[in-house]
């Protein structure tokens, strides 16, 4: 890869044991061949690939395709906590496609990107395949490319230690058909501990939280952002969850459009703290205490033709 100024390095069938970190380059496409049959497996405490640029230099294109990474990652005790599948940082439309994560700290972990793409990605596996986070989008509050906007599809994160995705930074991006199962949270968004502006501008579409030991959705500004505003959640699902369905902290400007929550321990749906948000349309079932928490909304939130949700407390 050293020797490649663009185009595609292709890795054929096969096991390959990484001892250093494989560094993506500028307009050069790395190409297993497929998920499952070429594997690409570190064997420390790095990342098994980076794409990473940085301020005044970004990295334009480029990309990962059809292969499995096996990060270094010590399953259970979580010490090797930069053994990451790949990580994409100041970049500008890289492309990681139908690629599967096992054994990694983060399977995917991005920051300061602009229109990057991941489709087709799955963080999954048990045992000593676990992922500890599938998705992590980190705050980055150094320009360019402070938003972190990154466009994710058909990416599916499954039995993970604690969290599908952990969304710390991500204006800009848009989240479709994506699942986040198994561990605590399968969506954990906001909650930025440096980063001071405002967490906003995304969209979800169709995603999915499943079978979590605490809250299937937790959205919070949180940490030190200025407000987590302007974020939209349409056909979303939570189901099976030790909690909350949806806990939402602090939120100000966002709408959920067709929401569902069943099977919750506690709550279907719980604001605290909330402004301006509209909840409309949806289904909510099975829930232990409440279908509806509304409390200490500064403002409001409007609620309409929600169905099951019992009691609004």
């Amino acid at each position: 890869i050293d020797s490649l100024t663009k185009g595609k390095l292709v890795i054929p069938e096969g096991v390959y044991n990484l001892d250093a970190t494989v560094v993506g380059k500028q307009d050069v496409y790395i190409k297993g061949a497929g998920a499952g049959v070429t594997t690409l497996k570190a064997t420390g405490n790095f990342a098994a690939i980076d794409f990473v640029g940085a301020q005044g230099a970004v990295i334009n294109r480029g990309g990962v395709s059809d292969l499995t990474i096996r990060g270094g990652v010590d399953t259970g005790v979580w010490a090797n906590t930069a053994a990451h599948g790949i990580r994409v940082k100041w970049c500008n439309r890289t492309k990681v496609e139908n690629v599967i994560f096992y054994s990694c700290y983060h399977g995917i972990d991005t920051a300061h990107n602009f229109q990057c793409f991941f489709n087709h990605c799955s963080p999954n596996g048990a045992g000593t395949d676990q992922n500890f986070i599938g998705v992590f989008c980190e705050e980055a509050s150094t320009a360019p490319y402070n938003d972190n906007a990154n466009m994710f599809s058909n990416c599916i994160v499954q039995g993970v230690s604690k969290y599908g995705w952990r969304l710390r930074g991500f204006a800009g991006s848009k989240f479709t058909d994506c699942e986040g199962s198994d561990g605590e949270i399968g969506w954990y968004l906001g909650d930025a501990t440096t980063f001071t502006g405002n967490t906003e501008f995304a969209s979800f579409v169709n995603c999915v939280a499943d079978t979590t030991t605490s809250n299937g959705w937790k959205i919070s500004k949180g940490g030190a952002s200025a407000s987590f505003r302007r974020v939209r959640f349409i056909n979303c699902w939570a189901g099976n969850t030790g909690s909350a369905g949806w806990l939402v902290e602090d939120a100000d400007d966002c709408m959920w459009s067709n929401v569902t929550s069943i099977s919750a321990s506690n709550y279907g749906l719980y604001f605290d703290g909330c402004s301006n948000c509209t909840v409309s349309g949806g289904v909510l079932s099975d829930w232990g205490t409440n279908g509806i928490i509304l409390t200490n909304s500064t403002n409001r939130v409007v609620v309409n033709s929600i169905s099951g949700a019992g009691d609004v407390g």
